[in-house]
């Protein structure tokens, strides 16, 4: 592995470990660490390129730079690619992340073109008249059902299943470019980009920033480079070393009102 670029890395439903790289393809290791397989174009992936993994059940998308999406399934010893790309009605082949949503709706972030996704092998594109940039990042979705993306330049895009709305520097971000984008298991949302993180607090409404002071500012962040652990941390890669996140302090933070009876009558 000395010459590969690590990119991405994904656990599955069955505990196997896949590594994606820039230009070999993706690696799937074994739960135990015991063997590895390389899967490339020559196993049927339209491009080696690998910049994100994501999985839905049984499922796992893989998003590359150049070739669009390959998707397989785990349930199959051998896993079986199949491909989605320009010639498809994607809309562009480059492709930052992909995310599938609780209705069973594939999204993809696109270098180009904005945004589209995949229900019942039909693909609905979004572009710049539906006021949607025309290059995304990141998707996550919320606890309400809301869909939220990551922008290079224009801040933060929030779609309620109707129309698409903007969060910018105006609403109290840090800045209007942001590199990763996270959920917790409280429902908050974190987004890491190169002045800080900030935390959309969903019980609140509004956004907390850590920034310098808090020494997460100019760390570098990478793009998509964000995990959940099973305790629930949020871990930021960047080029700086690692930011663990821990979702529970803000949590303990908040203080509940407390009931104070002043008057009593009968």
């Amino acid at each position: 592995f000395a010459n590969h670029s690590f990119t991405s890395v994904y656990e599955d439903a069955k505990g196997f470990v896949w590594v994606g790289t820039y230009g070999y393809g993706v690696y799937r290791f074994a739960p135990d660490a015991s063997k590895y397989e390389c899967f490339n174009q020559n196993s049927g992936l339209s491009n080696n390129n690998i910049i994100s993994i994501s999985g839905s059940g049984n499922k796992i998308w893989l998003s590359t730079f150049g070739g669009g999406v390959a998707y397989c399934d785990i349930s199959t010893p051998v896993p079986d690619f199949k491909n989605i790309s320009t010639k498809d009605g994607l809309g562009s082949n480059y492709i930052y992340s992909s995310f599938t949503d609780s209705e069973g709706r594939t999204w993809f972030a696109k270098d180009g073109g904005g945004l589209a996704y995949l229900e019942k092998e039909h693909i609905r594109s979004f572009g710049q008249s539906d006021s949607v940039s025309n290059v995304i990042y990141g998707i996550v979705q919320d606890k309400d059902g809301n869909l939220w993306f990551t922008t290079p330049n224009q801040g933060i895009m929030k779609y309620n299943g109707k129309n698409f709305s903007y969060y910018r520097k105006e609403d109290n971000l840090l800045a209007n470019s942001y590199q990763s984008i996270i959920a917790d298991d409280f429902g908050n949302l974190i987004f890491a980009g190169n002045e800080g993180i900030t935390v959309y607090n969903r019980n609140h409404g509004n956004f907390q920033n850590y920034t310098e002071e808090d020494g997460v500012s100019y760390l570098e962040p990478n793009l998509n480079a964000v995990f959940k652990d099973k305790d629930g941390s949020v871990w930021i890669c960047t080029n700086q070393g690692l930011v663990k996140y821990n979702p529970k302090v803000l949590a303990d933070r908040i203080v509940h009102p407390k009931l104070v009876f002043t008057a009593c009558k009968e």
